[in-house]
């Protein structure tokens, strides 16, 4: 058989007509087949050493490829592999005969019949495997879609294992003979000289990739078969000299498959990889495969045409690559740097970033040299893409430096080269997932931080300061070591080691640093690493002669550096150690800077980057770094929210820090009683927090969650009470946050604290001059009051008026009253108050005795101050009618002390007045908690006097008016308080008084009748303590308006005063809305007067009382808003936050009055702005608010125009407008602004144009669409004019223009197509301002209203029409 043409197609080799190649005769019936095959006969021709019956054989397969058996096919290729191996005999046999051979035209002959076979045997196999593996793909995706129940892989049927088993052997045939052909020279060249050799390579290849282009390489297990397929790859190159064929068809494949692009990992580098490191023969074949794949990747990513699935191929290949390759990458690294500055997409930059972190970390295991400066390249080239705009790139770079700091491989040089500063930058991004990352690399820095534990500023900073004085010293020419402190230092050593008998306790440090010895830390541990080294010291330990070596070696090493070098080697060790503390220094700053932002993304992160934040947190901690205790105190405020899973996240973190894992029990106690007590000590505006967290955790920690942790025990609590609170050592910080601590148990552990509670009474009393210690006690008592429902328990904490601690509280109070050194007299009071109420049985009783104390006190002084006016008076008479000197010179000095004393008293008025008003107020807050479940249950007995109220006894009743703001609207009983008379009147029968006071409790019914539903108001009846205590407020406010005759204003009592007067008068209007009724405009008017302190208390009083009694305030809600102009800017953000609050929650009634929060969204101040934008946002959420709010405040705008300049409304219209999302809300706003631009006649010429400039400014704001165009085509012509006279108004139009010839290009409609094209033309000859123009000519104003204006109209009437039909 001669001539077979290998290169010739399936159909040609039957179908052609020429004869110079062989030609197959088709076998169509499958039996025939069989039976060719089961009786092939081969036989060899000894001659020509060709294959007889091959011709057979070969028509045979020919048949199966253009058949459909399968199993006719499988059998076919299994002769014809055993064929080939016959046929490698043969060849084999051949080439032994041809040494002794000299016939060239013989020899010619039997080549070509070897070839000819060799050619056959090729193809054959070659196209039947094709068949099979198409076969066998078909059968593979169906099995997948049928496959059963959660099995990842298919489950193969008898064909697919049959196949598989054919395929085994074609791999392990083609191997065999590409190994021959590599390895036996001489039947290369036979195949070489016929020419056929790179068709059978690239046939081969082509094969191949046909079979590696299969889904079943998604599973790892078939990697075996990627590896047999490269092995036969690397002899294909091999016998080529060229890797051309291979690396182009793997990268097509690479590139075209729509198999891969599924896969979840990519093997065929690795296999690649492997078939190099096993095989030596094929050591580096593959290399220009690997370059092939990263030039196309190079070439096609940077322009995105790879497919979304090849660009997937490509990336895991090249990550491939970078692992097992990493020099062959780094060789190539400045290609593939190209795709960072192209504009390809985010995948591919992230691929060569992660190769680029990948070439860092693993450094040092492909290349020997260190090469810090290249890293640092690489580091920093990874950094720069930190501000891309695609936050996946942003957080890749993130994951790459997370793994360069987790391996340490550039150590301290992180800071130098930006690393911290990226990773701050990462904790304020806008995306959730690069804060993130952001947040674990920054853990992992601080994990593995190449400093010592302590990373305290303050600490390192004294180090720092130390050594460099220490520098100073050695550079003085008198330098000289310390032999007295070697001498001490040797000493304390022996004396230790004759107690223990071990010096391992002491480190070991390099002796050849000679700095060590001038620390006054380290000198211990230098003088303990020598004597282990070089001394005998269980024999003899004699301290001065060790000493003395000591001194002796330091000297001699001191001198030596001297000679040998030209820098000192002390003085370099010292310079070392300063750059060294100085770069720790920059570390621990950058630390601090972090920990910030860290605390921000722990209150205001997601779920996950709390939990990460929390646990980041603890890492500062742990290391000590400076205001890191702050930051938990703050965290701990994360305690009230509801989330449990946080609030468990925030205990666990308290647990780390608080809770010493220490192996001796009463160290570990000791311990953590410290770190808890360290928390509990801080600002104050955190400590609700803190107490809340700790108590809930001692609350849980018996819990699955925190299993084996004790904390607060018995045994713990007693060692708190012994240690800290009756120990006279304590110091009064440590005591206070012992107490803290207790105050903490009396919620969680009551049964600990309540045996106590005697004593801490007698703490109180034993102290004359109370702390905040004493403060915290009475906390814990009036929590035991407060804690206790069951008021006849006899174990519950329940005083009588006549108890020793209620005496000593009233006496101090009483006495202090208007001592103004006295400086916790307003906590002792509060803490006094709230006693009364939840503890005590004669509430109102005390109450009103106390309230009758602070009166008498200021009578007395107002009564002593009017004394002292008098007698400044007569002095000022008897010195105008006195003509002796020396008597004038006496009244003088009079006159000036009696000044000084009028002052002193003065200030005392004001102070009791003060006090006094905090009382009230702090009483009036007690009445207002009335419908409290838990004041309902616990504190019936305040009101006492209720139960001898009666209801019908009008003669006890006010008749109620509202106030005015004038002194003619109040009741003459009011009227008397402005005349100074009857105000402290105090009626001395105190039989009459217990009368009243001294009742028994009340019932909860009773209660629940008077105080909750409030119907007769019969707490506020003439002579009872409230309207006694609301009437000495209103008097102090209205002491501000009395006169004198003369007509000047007499100050009775300081602003402050007066001040907290409203602000207990508004804490009265709580109680009930009848008396909120009666003062609610004396507050209003009130509130645009005081300073911003006063104005915040009033402001947060006042929406309590919007929220109790909406009817009466709502009549105020305009004042209300108004605020959040105010010039404070305490005062706005108090009021914004507020406003915005009651809005959302439909609680107050803005109308047209929001212009004053848009203003707002200008605010100089970010936080009040973004509150602002935060309110809109929130209100345009709702399709029905914004129809109803913008055309509003859009109106209000434009009213006010000469408040709210243009460029102001700009602004605010902007960003309101622009959080309208839905076509509807548009179409109708814009219909709204041109029915305004329609009617927008009044007013002269200059108020119309800025009307119409600040409409149509708004209208070039919002979508255009069909609908919408109407309504401005309606209105153009009465606004037409404006245009031509206005420029701005021009350019606003030209913006809406714009939109219209886009709504022109994207209709489809012929009608609206040439509606548009003629507004347009109208629209510009006005805009070009032409001599026809729309605005100036009739006629084109006539055409306008026939051709568009009509038009208009007609939809409208038909689309009535059909509703009238309907």
């Amino acid at each position: 058989m001669d001539n077979f043409n290998f290169c010739i197609g399936i159909n040609d080799l039957h179908e052609r007509k020429e004869d110079e190649f062989y030609k197959v005769e088709i076998i169509y019936d499958d039996e025939e087949c069989e039976l060719a095959l089961q009786c092939p006969n081969i036989f060899v021709d000894s001659s020509t050493y060709s294959l007889q019956n091959l011709p057979v054989i070969f028509d045979v397969c020919y048949s199966t490829i253009r058949g459909t058996n399968v199993s006719l096919r499988i059998n076919a290729l299994n002769c014809i592999l055993k064929i080939g191996y016959q046929q490698m005999d043969v060849i084999n046999c051949y080439i032994n005969d041809l040494q002794d051979s000299t016939d060239y035209s013989v020899l010619g002959r039997q080549r070509k019949c070897i070839v000819n076979d060799f050619l056959m045997i090729m193809y054959g196999a070659l196209q039947i495997m094709v068949r099979l593996e198409e076969s066998h793909k078909e059968m593979h995706s169906n099995a997948s879609v049928n496959k059963i129940g959660n099995n990842d892989k298919v489950v193969n049927n008898k064909y697919m294992l049959l196949i598989k088993d054919i395929r085994n052997s074609f791999l392990q045939y083609l191997t065999d003979i590409f190994k021959y052909l590599q390895e036996e020279s001489r039947f290369l060249n036979i195949v070489s000289e016929s020419g056929y050799l790179n068709d059978v390579c690239q046939t081969t290849t082509s094969v191949l990739i046909k079979c590696m282009d299969h889904k079943r390489f998604h599973y790892k297990d078939e990697k075996d078969d990627i590896i047999k397929i490269f092995i036969i790859f690397g002899y294909t190159i091999k016998c080529l000299n060229s890797s051309q064929i291979v690396e182009t068809g793997l990268s097509n494949m690479f590139e075209n498959s729509i198999n891969f692009c599924s896969f979840t990992n990519f093997y065929f580098i690795d296999a690649m990889c492997d078939v190099e490191e096993e095989f030596p023969i094929f050591k580096e074949s593959f290399e220009n495969v690997y370059e092939k794949i990263i030039d196309v990747f190079v070439e096609k990513a940077p322009t995105d045409s790879l497919k979304e699935g090849s660009n997937k191929v490509f990336i895991a290949s090249l990550k491939s690559l970078a692992q097992r390759k990493p020099k062959f990458i780094l060789n190539h690294v400045s290609k593939l740097a190209l795709i960072l500055f192209s504009e390809c997409g985010y995948t591919s930059k992230n691929c060569v970033l992660s190769i680029l972190g990948q070439l860092v970390v693993n450094w040092t295991e492909f290349n020997n040299n260190e090469d810090l400066e290249t890293r640092r390249f690489f580091v920093e080239k990874i950094l720069s893409f930190e501000e891309d705009k695609s936050s996946l790139i942003r957080s890749k770079c993130l994951s790459i430096l997370k793994d360069i700091i987790e391996k340490r491989v550039l150590d301290d040089s992180l800071s130098d080269i930006g690393v911290i500063r990226v990773l701050n930058n990462s904790l304020v991004d806008e995306q959730t997932s690069v804060r993130k990352v952001g947040l674990q690399a920054l853990k992992e820095l601080l994990s593995n931080n190449p400093y010592s534990e302590t990373l305290s500023y303050s600490f390192i900073h004294k180090k720092y300061k130390k050594a460099y004085q220490d520098f100073e010293e050695m550079s003085n020419v008198h330098f000289s070591f310390n032999k007295d402190a070697i001498f001490q230092d040797v000493n304390s050593i022996y004396i230790d080691y004759n107690e223990t008998n071990d010096m391992s306790k002491y480190p070991t440090v390099p002796l050849d640093n000679l700095s060590l010895l001038l620390d006054d830390g380290e000198r211990i541990n230098y003088c303990a690493t020598y004597i282990k080294q070089f001394v005998d010291f269980e024999t003899l330990f004699d301290v001065g002669e060790i000493s003395n070596q000591i001194l002796n070696y330091a000297q001699q090493n001191f001198e030596i550096s001297m000679e040998d070098c030209e820098t000192n080697l002390v003085a370099k060790q010292y310079l070392d150690n300063i750059v060294q503390l100085y770069k720790k220094l920059s570390f621990i700053k950058q630390m601090e800077d972090s920990l910030e932002r860290v605390l921000k993304i722990a209150f205001n992160g997601s779920v996950y980057e709390v939990r990460e934040a929390l646990s980041l947190l603890t890492i500062f901690k742990k290391f000590g770094i400076d205001n890191s205790i702050l930051s938990f105190r703050k965290i701990c405020r994360l305690a009230f929210r509801k989330n449990e899973d946080l609030q468990r996240e925030v205990f666990k973190c308290l647990v780390y820090v608080c809770v010493s894992e220490h192996e001796d029990t009463d160290t570990r106690y000791k311990s953590t009683l410290q770190n808890v007590m360290e928390l509990l000590i801080g600002d104050e505006e955190h400590q609700p927090g803190v107490e809340e967290a700790l108590t809930k955790l001692i609350i849980c920690i018996d819990t699955k969650d925190f299993q084996q942790k004790e904390f607060m025990d018995k045994k713990m609590f007693e060692l708190l009470y012994s240690n800290y609170i009756d120990s006279e050592e304590s110091d009064s910080t440590k005591r206070l946050a012992a107490i803290r601590l207790v105050k903490v148990l009396s919620r969680s552990r009551p049964k600990l604290v309540k045996q106590k509670l005697d004593n801490l009474k007698q703490l109180i009393m034993n102290e004359e001059n109370p702390l905040q210690f004493h403060i915290e006690i009475l906390e814990i008592i009036y929590q035991f009051g407060k804690n206790n429902s069951d008021m006849v328990d006899s174990n519950s904490l329940l005083f009588h008026f006549d108890d020793d601690l209620i005496k000593f509280l009233f006496c101090q109070l009483q006495k202090n009253c208007d001592n103004p050194n006295y400086t916790l007299w307003l906590s002792i009071m509060q803490k006094f108050v709230a006693i009364i109420f939840d503890a005590c049985y004669e509430s109102t009783f005390i109450i009103s005795e106390f309230f009758q104390m602070c009166l008498k006190k200021l009578e007395f002084l107002l009564k002593l101050q009017i004394n002292l006016e008098q007698f400044h008076d007569n002095l000022i008479e008897s010195l105008r009618k006195g003509d002796d000197l020396t008597l004038t010179t006496a009244l003088k000095n009079k006159i000036n002390r009696t000044k000084k004393f009028f002052g002193y008293k003065n200030r005392k008025v004001d102070l009791v007045a003060i006090r006094l008003l905090e009382f009230i107020s702090e009483v009036g807050l007690r009445f207002t908690v009335y419908n409290d479940k838990t004041f309902v249950q616990t504190s019936a007995n305040i009101l006492d006097t209720l139960k001898k109220f009666k209801k019908n006894d009008n003669k006890l009743i006010n008749k109620v008016e509202v106030y005015k703001g004038e002194v003619k609207n109040f009741t003459s009983w009011e009227r008397q308080i402005l005349d100074n008379e009857g105000v402290f009147y105090i009626n001395e029968g105190v039989e009459i008084q217990d009368e009243v006071f001294d009742q028994g409790l009340p019932s909860e019914e009773h209660f629940k009748g008077i105080a909750i539903k409030n119907a007769n108001n019969e707490a506020f009846l003439e002579g009872r303590i409230l309207e006694r205590m609301m009437h000495i407020a209103i008097f102090i406010c209205l002491s501000e308006k009395s006169k004198k005759d003369d007509g000047d204003v007499v100050n009775c009592f300081s602003k402050e005063s007066i001040n907290l007067a409203y602000i207990a008068l508004s804490k009265l209007a709580l109680v009930n809305d009848t008396i909120c009724s009666r003062i609610i405009e004396i507050l209003f008017n009130r509130l645009s007067k005081v300073e911003s302190h006063t104005k915040i208390n009033l402001l947060i009083t006042v929406t309590d009382l919007l929220i109790r009694f909406p009817n009466n305030v709502d009549p105020f809600s305009g004042h209300i808003i108004k605020t959040v102009l105010d010039s404070d800017i305490r005062v706005r953000y108090t009021s914004l936050s507020l406003v915005v609050f009651l809005i959302l929650k439909n609680l107050l009634n803005f109308k047209k009055s929001i212009t004053d929060v848009a203003r707002r969204l200008l605010d100089k101040d970010s936080t009040i702005s973004s509150i602002a934008q935060y309110f809109f946002q929130e209100l345009m959420k709702e399709d029905k608010e914004a129809m109803k709010i913008i055309p509003e405040l859009i109106s209000e705008l434009i009213f006010r125009r000469y408040d709210i300049s243009f460029d102001e409304y700009q602004s605010i219209v902007y960003f309101i407008l622009s959080l309208i999302e839905k076509d509807s809300i548009s179409d109708y706003i814009i219909n709204t602004f041109c029915d305004r631009l329609k009617s927008n006649t009044s007013g002269d010429e200059v108020q119309r144009i800025e009307t119409a400039k600040r409409l149509i400014y708004s209208i070039s704001l919002l979508e255009i669409t069909e609908k919408s165009f109407r309504h401005i085509s309606m209105a153009f012509p009465h606004f037409s004019s404006l245009i031509l006279i206005e420029p701005e108004i021009c350019e606003f139009f030209k913006i809406i223009v714009e939109d219209i010839e886009k709504l022109l290009g994207k209709t489809n409609s012929e009608d609206n197509k040439e509606m548009y094209s003629k507004f347009l033309t109208f629209a510009n000859n006005v805009i070009d301002g032409t001599s026809d123009n729309f605005a100036e000519n009739e006629e084109q104003q006539e055409e306008y209203y026939k051709e568009i204006v009509e038009k208009s109209k007609k939809p409208n009437c038909k689309r009535k029409v059909a509703i009238g039909r309907s």
